[in-house]
């Protein structure tokens, strides 16, 4: 007699709030000219709802006639509004989905050259939100 066991993990229900849930601090830069994955987080729950998500873009080069360009990802598909800078600034989007344990959320991110080399650099990647029930 062969016994299987499966187990089901619901998700939990969560909102969009300033609640940090996740981050991931560390500097990321890159040079090309095609977007591609500097930052990620992977929730150790998962988790069906808005989130509220954060990071730090900023054009790198002394004085930066280029763009940096950035965009949130869920499993490398895009899901966030394209971001540009020739500065450095902080969005946030509140992102409806669902995200389970064997996902990632990244941060994709390219530079237009427009002279000199410049780099994209990404930091400060935040995810926040609450739950629904405790």
């Amino acid at each position: 007699m062969v016994i299987v066991i499966t187990s089901t993990v619901s998700a939990r229900e969560v909102y969009a709030s300033d609640k940090l849930m996740y981050s991931n601090n560390t500097l990321y830069s890159t040079s090309s000219t095609i977007y591609v994955p500097v930052s990620n987080i992977t929730p150790i729950y998962n988790i069906s709802g808005s989130i509220r998500v954060s990071y730090q873009l900023r054009c790198f080069v002394p004085i930066c006639t280029s763009t940096a360009e950035a965009r949130i990802y869920k499993n490398s598909e895009a899901i966030g509004t394209e971001q540009s800078t020739s500065e450095t600034i902080t969005p946030i989007e509140d992102i409806t989905l669902s995200l389970n344990t064997s996902d990632n959320l990244s941060i994709f991110a390219k530079v237009t050259v427009v002279g000199g080399s410049p780099t994209a650099r990404v930091l400060n990647f935040r995810v926040y939100y609450t739950n629904v029930t405790p």
